[in-house]
């Protein structure tokens, strides 16, 4: 196994080069790169993973076959570059996981990665809001996967296992409260049976996110849950951090004289481990919590929002587009110029109209009258009160 000592951190970025200097100092290390890469893969420290994977794409031959590892590093290649490059990259690389796969079905392991794949680009819908028909694709997804078991190839487990989770959010997305808690204890049974303990921690920490708006008290709970499975596995890192600005999110909103600092710091880990989008979305959540509170400098709380959208490298899409517009929005509040929020635009409106009565519900009372004052989400607010959905994730 890779060292994961101090002194190791900085080892992908020298293999790395090392890599790209030429093909034979590239096949002299070739192995350890490879179990490093696969090393910061499996533990989702993801950056790492994709400097690495990108560095051994130079040597892959598009023109012929690629090998089982060949096409396992164009998979790792896309699923580490999710979280920092734009959307359109990242689903190209994965149809390509999947058409050179194909070529190599006869692999058992190889079906599993395609599937795999194919669930990653269902949850990029998900993302993007694509949401018509996306139930059925789930549907008809799970159904080509052969039985799952304890001995079944690990990218089939984990395929089976996203596309379930994906099944709950989705439910959750579209306000079909009870359907997406019954999926929620089903999904637990069978990951308990297959001893996935590492889905046991997604399923509470997703869940928890569909019920922000409305029942913060088990939200918190099912956060807290999450976190303590991610910090007894110890490998999985992305979703740590992630669940650890969320669980310091909802402390914020159930407490409204919590310190941000608990979030603060929860963001700048994110933005060290190269979590960008992540992180952009917790600049977003500092940025809602200091507009409800008050007190905040107009010029604090712009710089928040100016670095949630320039931290990025691409334009926001899909649900991001959506919550940048609604902080946006509430700034020009908070600042006295009510009179400059931008309306929605035709996409983001068809985007809108396929999510849940509550989100729409959200905008259907913000784009009336004008607003003065901001809060959170409440079915009871004024007229005059411009609702930030809680849901910034």
């Amino acid at each position: 196994m890779c060292g994961k000592s101090d002194s190791d951190d900085q080892k992908y970025l020298f293999l790395s080069l090392l890599i790209k200097s030429g093909y034979h100092v590239y096949c002299q290390i070739e192995a350890e790169a490879h179990e490093l890469e696969y090393y910061y893969f499996n533990i989702t420290d993801y950056y790492k993973a994709y400097i690495l994977a990108k560095a051994f794409k130079k040597y892959i031959n598009f023109d012929e076959q690629l090998s089982r590892q060949e096409l396992y590093d164009m998979f790792i290649l896309a699923v580490s570059s999710g979280y920092f490059k734009e959307v359109s990259k990242v689903k190209k690389l994965y149809n390509d996981v999947i058409r050179f796969g194909r070529s190599l079905i006869a692999d058992s392991s190889v079906q599993g990665t395609i599937f795999r794949a194919q669930s990653e680009i269902i949850n990029i819908d998900y993302w993007e809001l694509n949401l018509i028909g996306l139930s059925n694709t789930i549907e008809e997804t799970i159904i080509q996967i052969p039985t799952i078991s304890n001995n079944s190839p690990e990218d089939l487990i984990c395929a089976y296992l996203n596309l379930i989770n994906r099944k709950m959010v989705l439910q959750l997305i579209l306000g079909n409260y009870e359907l997406a808690e019954e999926t929620f204890k089903n999904n637990y049974l069978i990951n308990e049976q297959l001893s996935r303990l590492d889905y046991i921690g997604h399923l509470y920490m997703d869940y928890s996110k569909g019920f922000y708006h409305c029942d913060l008290i088990k939200a918190l709970e099912y956060m807290q849950k999450a976190q303590e499975i991610f910090e007894t596995l110890g490998t999985e890192h992305r979703r740590l951090l992630d669940c650890n600005c969320e669980l310091a999110y909802l402390k914020c909103l159930k407490d409204h004289t919590q310190n941000l600092e608990e979030l603060e710091l929860a963001s700048n880990l994110l933005y060290h481990s190269q979590f960008i989008e992540l992180y952009s979305k917790a600049k977003l959540k500092l940025a809602a919590l200091k507009m409800v509170r008050g007190g905040y400098s107009k010029e604090e709380i712009r710089h928040d929002i100016y670095i949630s959208k320039y931290v990025l490298s691409f334009s926001f899409t899909g649900r991001l587009a959506l919550l940048y517009k609604m902080i946006k929005n509430a700034y020009l509040i908070y600042s006295n110029k009510a009179n400059q929020i931008e309306e929605l635009t035709t996409e983001e409106k068809k985007k809108l109209n396929q999510m849940g009565n509550d989100y729409q519900s959200v905008w259907t009372h913000n784009t009336k009258g004008l607003k003065n004052n901001i809060t959170f989400f409440n079915d009871h607010a004024m007229s005059n009160v411009y609702i930030l959905d809680t849901r910034i994730w």
